[in-house]
């Protein structure tokens, strides 16, 4: 199993223009940790898309989370939120794991993260794993449009932007809990 499954360009500008165009439709607030507010750890402003009322989006994120799962070979079903983040000048957030070790009968198993800005459009805010690097997709991972699925158990952090604006889109994908 490879740590990471990546899909360069793989989304159009026409689908990352009406996912932009959703931000217009709701508020920006800003992104907390399990524990909350944590600004330290997290600064990032985020707007939760409905997944039911975006059922358009849900449907391409899981059709791309399916066929790269061969990937993993989970056990997944659904996405269990969406996400739209931007991060501003000094914009992080600090290593970290995504799943949730409750007892919850659905867990997150693989975050996808969707590439919604122009690699140029900002310096800083790359994508780092703890113990698994890009080092092969290299500055790829940046391409708008381009798309990258892990196990959401890997530590992974966004290091700080130190100019412009790094906008990105992330969900999850749930399927029962980790045995």
């Amino acid at each position: 199993m490879k740590g990471y499954a990546f899909l360069h360009q793989h989304l159009d500008d026409s689908i990352i223009d009406k996912i932009l165009n959703l931000s217009n439709e709701v508020q920006w607030t800003s992104g907390a940790v399990a524990s909350g507010l944590d600004l330290d750890m997290r600064s990032v402003d985020k707007i939760n898309f409905n997944v039911h009322r975006h059922a358009w989006l849900a449907g391409i994120l899981m059709y791309i989370a399916k066929i790269e799962n061969k990937n993993f070979g989970f056990d997944v079903s659904t996405i269990s939120q969406i996400e739209l983040l931007k991060y501003s000048v000094g914009g992080k957030y600090e290593m970290h794991q995504d799943v949730g070790w409750f007892d919850y009968p659905f867990q997150r198993k693989l975050t996808m993260i969707v590439q919604l800005s122009n690699s140029d459009d900002y310096e800083g805010g790359d994508l780092v794993f703890q113990h698994d690097n890009t080092e092969e997709v290299g500055d790829r991972i940046r391409d708008k449009g381009s798309v990258i699925i892990f196990p959401s158990m890997m530590f992974h952090s966004i290091t700080p932007v130190t100019s412009g604006e790094r906008l990105s889109l992330v969900t999850w994908i749930e399927g029962p809990a980790w045995r």
